[in-house]
C-alpha cells in the first residue's frame, strides 16, 4: 500500500473518530441540568488547567515520537517507548503537584471542595500526560486507531457514562471532577492495550527496568523545540482573542471575536486529520529514503485538505453574517474578522502539512523558528493595525502571521529536503475552489444574506455543483481506496 492510500485510509478513520466526539457537548448539556450550571463551570475550569498544562507537561513528546519511533528499529521501539513513558511521567507528577497548590484559589473553592479539586488535578494531570504520549507511541508504529478511539471515542463516552452514573449519589462540581477522572483512566486503558499490541508490555516493562540504558535525553532534545512550538502556536492561534479584548475594550466585540475563532477551528479538523496520518507514514518514508512517495504523500494531503475545506471556508468568507447570526452574533465587525480568519485557515489548509513534515524529516528547530516568527508577524501586524481598525485588524494579522509559518516551511522543505508539497498538481483544485468562491460572490449578490429559502436553496444547489465538478475531476480522496476503512 503506498503512502498516499494509507493516508486517505487513515484519515476517513480519523473523521469518523471525530463523531465520537457528540457525546461531549451531550454531557455538557445534561450535567449543567443534573449537577447546576455552577457546579459544572468550576469543573470545567479545572479540567481546562489540567488539559492545557498535560499538553504542555507533554514536552513534545507526542510529536517527537512520531518520527523516533519509525526510524528506530524494531527490536529497539520498546526502549524509546520506556523512555517517552519516563519522561511524561516525571514532567505530569510536577506539573500536577504545581497546578493542584494554585489552581483552587482561582477556581474559587475551598474547604473540602478545595481538597476534592486537589486530588482530582494529582490524579489526571500525570496520568493524562502518560496515558496521551503512549497512544502518540502507538501512532508512530501505524496503529492510529488507537488514538481516534481513545480521545475521540472512549474518553467523551466515558465521562458522560461516568457522570450519569453518579448523578444519583452526590451534587456539585466533584462527581463531575470524578467523571473526568474516569474518562481518562478509560483513555489509559486503551493505552495500555494499545502498547501491549504495538510494542509488547513486557518488553517495554524490560526496558523500564534499565532506565540508565534509555536515550531520554536525546528524545527529549529532540522532542522539546517540538513542544515549545506547540505552545508558541497555540498562541498564535488563540491569542488573537486576548489581544482583541485588550485593544478594542468592548465585551460585546470580544465575545463576538471568541466566537468567529472558535467557528473557523473547524476548519483546522481537516488538516488534523490527514496530520495525524501522515507524520508516521512521513517519517517512515524519510527514513527509508523513499523521496518520491513522500513526495507524493505530501502533495495529495495538500490537495485532499483544500478540496474538504474550500466548501464551509468559502461559506465563512462569503456569508460571514448569517453564520454569525447561528451563535447570535450580530455585528458587521466581527463578521469582516470572520471572513479573513476563514481565509487564512484555507491558505494555511493549502499549502500542505508543511510543519508536520518538517518535524518528521528530522528539523524540530526549524519547526520552533517558523512559530516564533508567525507569533512575531502576528503581534506586530495587532499592535499596528489593531488600535486603527480593531478587530479586522486583529483578524488579518493572526491569518497573516499563520500563512508566514507555512510559507517559511516550505522553503525549508525546498531548501534542505528538496520536498515541495505545493507544485502545479494544485492548480485544478485551486481553479475548482476559486470558482466556487466566485459563484459564492454571485449568489450573495442575487440571494442577499438573509437566511431564508432562496438562500438556502442557492447553497445547497452550490454545494452539489461544487461536488460534481470536484468528481468530475477526480479529486475526492476516495478515488483512492479509501472506502475499504468504511
Amino acid at each position: 500500500m503506498d503512502g498516499a492510500t494509507q493516508i486517505a485510509r487513515g484519515a476517513a478513520a480519523t473523521f469518523l473518530g471525530y463523531a465520537g466526539k457528540i457525546a461531549r457537548p451531550i454531557a455538557l448539556a445534561l450535567f449543567a441540568r443534573l449537577y447546576g450550571l455552577d457546579a459544572l463551570g468550576v469543573a470545567l475550569l479545572v479540567w481546562a488547567y489540567v488539559e492545557v498544562v498535560a499538553r504542555i507537561a507533554g514536552l513534545g513528546l507526542d510529536r517527537g515520537l512520531q518520527r523516533w519511533i519509525p526510524a528506530t528499529a524494531p527490536d529497539e521501539r520498546p526502549a524509546v517507548v520506556a523512555a517517552a513513558l519516563i519522561a511524561a511521567s516525571v514532567a505530569g507528577v510536577i506539573a500536577a503537584i504545581v497546578v493542584a497548590a494554585i489552581v483552587p484559589p482561582l477556581v474559587g473553592v475551598g474547604g473540602g471542595l478545595a481538597t476534592a479539586v486537589r486530588l482530582a488535578i494529582l490524579i489526571m494531570l500525570p496520568t493524562l500526560t502518560v496515558a496521551v504520549t503512549a497512544l502518540h507511541a502507538v501512532r508512530g508504529a501505524r496503529q492510529i486507531l488507537a488514538l481516534v478511539w481513545g480521545r475521540s471515542v472512549v474518553e467523551p463516552v466515558g465521562f458522560l457514562i461516568a457522570g450519569l452514573a453518579l448523578a444519583p449519589f452526590a451534587r456539585g462540581p466533584a462527581p463531575v471532577l470524578a467523571a473526568y477522572a474516569l474518562s481518562i483512566a478509560a483513555i489509559a486503558v486503551v493505552a495500555a492495550i494499545a502498547l501491549h499490541r504495538g510494542f509488547g508490555l513486557r518488553r517495554v516493562a524490560a526496558a523500564l527496568a534499565h532506565p540508565g540504558a534509555l536515550r531520554v535525553g536525546a528524545l527529549l532534545r529532540f522532542s522539546i523545540p517540538l513542544g515549545v512550538a506547540d505552545v508558541v502556536n497555540l498562541a498564535l492561534q488563540r491569542g488573537d482573542v486576548v489581544v482583541v479584548g485588550l485593544i478594542t475594550g468592548a465585551p460585546a466585540v470580544a465575545s463576538g471575536y471568541a466566537v468567529a475563532r472558535e467557528i473557523v477551528t473547524s476548519l483546522s479538523k481537516v488538516r488534523q486529520g490527514f496530520d495525524q496520518v501522515l507524520a508516521p507514514v512521513a517519517a517512515e518514508l524519510h527514513v527509508a529514503a523513499r523521496r518520491d512517495q513522500l513526495a507524493i504523500a505530501a502533495r495529495m494531503s495538500a490537495r485532499w485538505g483544500l478540496v474538504l475545506a474550500a466548501p464551509l471556508a468559502l461559506v465563512f468568507v462569503a456569508f460571514p453574517e448569517p453564520v454569525l447570526a447561528l451563535f447570535g452574533v450580530a455585528s458587521p465587525v466581527v463578521a469582516t474578522a470572520l471572513a479573513l480568519l476563514a481565509l487564512g485557515r484555507l491558505i494555511d489548509v493549502a499549502t500542505g502539512p508543511t510543519s508536520i513534515l518538517l518535524a518528521m524529516v528530522g528539523r524540530p528547530r526549524l519547526v520552533l523558528v517558523d512559530a516564533v516568527v508567525g507569533l512575531a508577524v502576528a503581534l506586530a501586524g495587532a499592535a499596528a493595525l489593531g488600535p486603527r481598525v480593531g478587530a479586522v485588524g486583529v483578524a488579518a494579522a493572526t491569518s497573516a502571521g499563520l500563512i508566514v509559518v507555512n510559507l517559511l516551511a516550505l522553503v525549508w522543505l525546498d531548501r534542505l529536503e528538496d520536498l515541495r508539497p505545493v507544485d502545479r498538481t494544485l492548480v485544478r483544485p485551486a481553479l475548482v475552489v476559486a470558482s466556487a468562491g466566485a459563484a459564492l460572490v454571485a449568489i450573495r449578490v442575487a440571494v442577499g444574506a438573509a437566511i431564508g429559502p432562496a438562500l438556502i436553496g442557492a447553497l445547497a444547489a452550490w454545494l452539489a455543483a461544487y461536488a460534481i465538478a470536484v468528481g468530475a475531476l477526480g479529486l475526492w480522496p476516495w478515488r483512492r481506496p479509501i472506502h475499504g476503512v468504511i
